[in-house]
């Protein structure tokens, strides 16, 4: 059945899950800067003047912030709204960073549609916030993630989850207390609470939204056709998460953050039905290992380039590898990355050890034995930024040692599986389904085998 076929379901369950309207969001578009310069591609309302079209630029001041368009300079309270006179209006903040911290990180010249707020962050910096409807959001984030050439069930499939996992960012903060295990030395994960002026990011932590540019037709159909349409179990809004590949298995949610695990996430096979040898838990290095090592079918396994070009976008296709994937280290490498971000002081390393793992194989609790003591880290993401100098593939991997001189490694070689979290949607496998003829809802129903489809406004 697809989507739009789903009327008179979304319609009975309308009424008692309903929010009313389109929220309008606030997300952070720019990282605090001493100094903000934006260009207005139409005129804007600042207070009791009209500016643009042209350059500005803001910066804190005393008391305010100082905004500096044209001939105009006003010293305003913050927050500085300035909003287009005409509902088409957009902005352009220069050099932006995407992708921050990961290996394509990049910076570009971004445009947005609707208000530019300035809120000042702290004495000495300011952020741009730009405020925006929810559904105009998403039109750019489906088109920012993934290639908007995709094929249309999967683009409606994210769409959903998309709005679905904003939906639950809006809603009451979830309990995110969670002790730090006995003998684990660095806990830490991250999440919604990073951000306290405004509702959301616009890049890989939150959700890619890179603005007017990346809009492209296919993308913004997708939204309109499942417009305030989200996933529901028992009667809330699924805090929906997706990531590039799961590797074979999704995720458990409390393996890469804190807290309960939200309702309606659950990790799922995502595969046919497997061969004998497979179907093993994860969470034991016996069922691990060799599931890590090999390649057992998957949707996410796809290897058809003409598949991957039309679901991928260029700065993505050009990570070749990310089902099965391969990481060597030297020992100097090693040490110096785990010395540099840690000052733990434990010398040359002499192995790595999975202490817990999840459904999917991702690493939770991994033990770094050094010569000088033994480090104990979690979770998922902390793991993958200590192993590298932006992020490892994943937390799902198996270390190896080489030559071993005087009972240390020269060097240590990472097989992993998948590419990023592996929480809810597979979006590589996503996509394969898609393109394999599954229909929204089919796609929806794999990834989200708990929830339902819903109408939120």
């Amino acid at each position: 059945m697809t989507l739009r076929g789903m009327s008179s379901s979304l319609d009975s369950a309308a009424d008692s899950l309903s929010i009313g309207a389109e929220p309008v969001l606030r997300v952070g578009v720019s990282p605090p800067l001493p100094v903000l310069r934006f260009f207005l591609a139409g005129r804007y309302a600042l207070a009791d003047v009209t500016v643009g079209p042209g350059w500005c630029r803001a910066e804190p001041g005393d008391q305010g912030v100082v905004v500096a368009c044209e001939e105009t300079s006003r010293l305003l309270p913050s927050p500085v709204i300035l909003t287009p006179c005409r509902q088409a209006g957009t902005f352009v903040i220069p050099a932006v960073p995407v992708g921050a911290g990961f290996h394509w990180n990049h910076r570009e010249d971004l445009t947005y549609p609707g208000s530019l707020e300035l809120v000042a962050a702290g004495s000495r910096a300011l952020v741009g916030v730009n405020r925006v409807g929810l559904e105009d959001y998403l039109e750019s984030v489906i088109s920012s993630e993934m290639n908007p050439c995709a094929p249309e069930p999967f683009l409606e499939a994210h769409a959903v989850v998309a709005r679905s996992w904003v939906l639950a960012q809006l809603g009451p903060p979830r309990s995110v207390e969670e002790a730090r295990p006995p003998g684990v030395d660095m806990w830490e994960w991250f999440d919604r609470r990073n951000h306290d002026l405004f509702d959301l990011c616009a890049d890989d932590h939150c959700q890619r939204y890179h603005g007017q540019s990346r809009k492209l037709a296919a993308a913004s159909q997708a939204v309109r056709r499942t417009r305030g349409t989200a996933l529901y179990a028992k009667g809330a809004v699924v805090d929906a998460r997706f990531s590039k590949c799961c590797g074979g298995v999704t995720e458990d949610f409390t393996t890469a953050w804190g807290g309960p695990p939200p309702t309606g996430l659950t990790s799922v096979l995502d595969a046919s039905p497997l061969p004998p040898e497979w179907p093993h838990s994860l969470t034991v290095e016996a069922g691990a290992v060799p599931w890590i090592m090999g390649f057992p079918p998957a949707h996410c396994s796809i290897t058809d380039a003409g598949i991957l070009d039309r679901i991928l976008l260029p700065m993505d296709r050009a990570t070749e590898h990310f089902f099965r994937w391969r990481e060597e280290f030297s020992q100097e490498r090693l040490a110096s990355l785990i010395e540099a971000k840690t000052g733990a002081g434990i010398g040359s390393v002499k192995g790595l050890k999975a202490l817990r793992r999840g459904s999917s194989g991702r690493i939770e609790i991994l033990e770094i034995q050094g010569v000088r003591g033994v480090l104990r880290i979690g979770k998922e993401l902390a793991i993958r930024r200590l192993l590298s100098s932006s992020h490892l593939k994943s937390a799902a991997f198996v270390a190896m040692p080489g030559e071993m001189i005087g009972g240390i490694p020269r060097q240590i070689t990472l097989t992993g599986a998948g590419w990023g979290h592996g929480v809810g949607m597979c979006q590589i496998g996503a996509g394969a389904l898609a393109a394999g003829g599954a229909d929204c809802a089919a796609i929806l129903n794999h990834y989200f085998p708990e929830a339902e489809l819903a109408a939120a406004y």
